[in-house]
């Protein structure tokens, strides 16, 4: 071995258990640096204590397996991997921590200084597990010996898209045959639903949604059948039923009524799709891991974190804002203003977390319509020129939003993710419309307040 040659470093990765999206995304997340920062891997399973379970049948190993990673350098030190499996469950259990307590104390025989030894000692990030936290920053940050990963965004639309294993390879195909679809001609649809938030109370999601049903988009699929253009809807996470019987539509497949269908079959769908139409949740990262172009229809306002973009050429529409106070709705513009009295969290309590709790107090957030919905459909575009006309156009509007975080955010956390420098495109005849408060908005807020008034 050269003698001048370096150790890799190894990341260890702890995906949250039973999460999907969060599984999805902290794989994806940990294959990117690793590939990029040229760092071994180490997939961790971390007991998650706070009971909350989505899904059992969820883990990193499981999912992993559907794919096959030629250049991925894992970590197969058996005594570095079982060290760290080791120390990360210690550091769980009620009497260690009892015993680090002590040892603290009797190093310093000084109780506040053996408080804030036990806290630095249980906050220090013995992981990576892809939550946008200071936790995650630091252990990078002391990964990569302080090299700079504030280019990542770039690093993430330059990645590779996951390559399904050589049985699922062959599954796709007869899957297309089967289903009379042709690869890059169709399009996949999720939706968040409304009960899985209902059931998992205990995740605490403090950010403000709306849910959105396929009756919501029932134009749309009117508009595929006419045009004869395939959508695929990708499966509920808890309700397996589907909300609307599509009746004579040979253009829509509901996977919720194809009962052999499971998360396998759905990689092979979303491997030969085109793009995806969908909100956030779970679900959706399923585009980003095969780089398919995302239009979202943003359930939650999602603004902070740019709607989780996929690709360059992801367009999103925003739901309404209303203001209690104004008693009507904002413009786009209106919006970027306030973004401190929407998300008066953001920043207060670290530079390092992107803390986007919408203030419910003094805003409601509105579904969009399903004309703006079709419309976001049929803006979609991969033409480079016009993609970059646009995002040059509304660069007015997010200039806004990029002050309004350089004053309560860290530039090297920002510049950390996938979210920045760059925007997502916002639906062309969307943003043409409520950019500035017009006669459009105005009918809205009259129709929203004539209702409210009459129940």
């Amino acid at each position: 071995m050269d003698k001048n040659s370096k150790k890799k470093e190894t990341m260890h990765v702890a995906p949250r258990l039973h999460s999907f999206g969060g599984t999805l995304d902290c794989i994806l997340h940990s294959i990117i640096l690793s590939t990029n920062l040229d760092i071994k891997i180490n997939f961790l399973f971390v007991k998650d204590h706070t009971k909350i379970i989505l899904d059992k049948s969820i883990n990193h190993n499981k999912l992993l397996n559907f794919f096959k990673f030629e250049d991925i350098n894992f970590e197969k030190n058996f005594i570095i991997k079982l060290k760290k499996k080791l120390f990360v469950s210690l550091k769980n259990f009620i009497l260690f921590k009892n015993l680090v307590k002590i040892f603290f104390f009797l190093k310093k025989l000084n109780l506040v200084k053996a408080k804030k030894n036990f806290k630095s000692f249980y906050d220090y990030p013995d992981y990576f597990d892809g939550v946008k936290n200071e936790k995650n920053f630091l252990y990078l940050k002391n990964l990569t010996k302080n090299r700079s990963i504030n280019n990542y965004q770039e690093m993430y639309f330059n990645r590779k898209p996951f390559q399904l294993n050589n049985e699922l390879k062959k599954l796709s195909n007869d899957l297309l045959i089967n289903y009379n679809l042709e690869e890059n001609n169709y399009s996949c649809l999720y939706l968040r639903e409304k009960i899985f938030d209902n059931k998992f109370i205990h995740l605490n999601k403090k950010r403000s949604k709306v849910f959105y049903e396929l009756s919501d988009l029932f134009k749309l699929l009117n508009y595929s059948k006419t045009s004869k253009y395939n959508l695929v809807k990708i499966k509920n996470l808890i309700n397996n039923k589907s909300d609307l019987e599509i009746k004579k539509n040979k253009f829509f497949l509901d996977l919720n009524n194809e009962k052999e269908i499971s998360y396998m079959h759905e990689f092979c769908f979303a491997s030969k799709c085109s793009f995806f139409i969908s909100t956030g949740g779970g679900k959706s990262e399923i585009a980003r891991i095969f780089n398919k172009p995302i239009l979202r229809i943003d359930h939650e306002y999602n603004v902070l974190r740019n709607s989780s973009m996929s690709t360059r050429f992801d367009q999103i529409i925003l739901p309404h804002i209303y203001s209690k106070e104004k008693k009507r709705f904002l413009s786009l513009k209106e919006q970027f203003e306030n973004l401190d009295s929407i998300f008066p969290e953001v920043g207060r309590s670290s530079k390092f977390e992107i803390n986007d709790y919408f203030n419910k107090d003094l805003y409601i957030c509105i579904k969009n319509t399903q004309e703006e919905i079709l419309e976001l459909f049929k803006g979609f575009s991969k033409d480079i020129n016009l993609v970059n006309e646009i995002r040059e156009d509304q660069k007015k509007l997010f200039d806004i939003k990029k002050f309004n975080l350089s004053n309560h955010l860290s530039h090297e956390f920002i510049m950390s993710t996938e979210f920045y420098p760059e925007n997502p495109l916002i639906s062309e005849k969307f943003f043409n419309k409520y950019y500035e408060y017009s006669d459009d908005l105005e009918e809205k807020t009259n129709l929203y307040n004539s209702k409210k008034l009459f129940g």
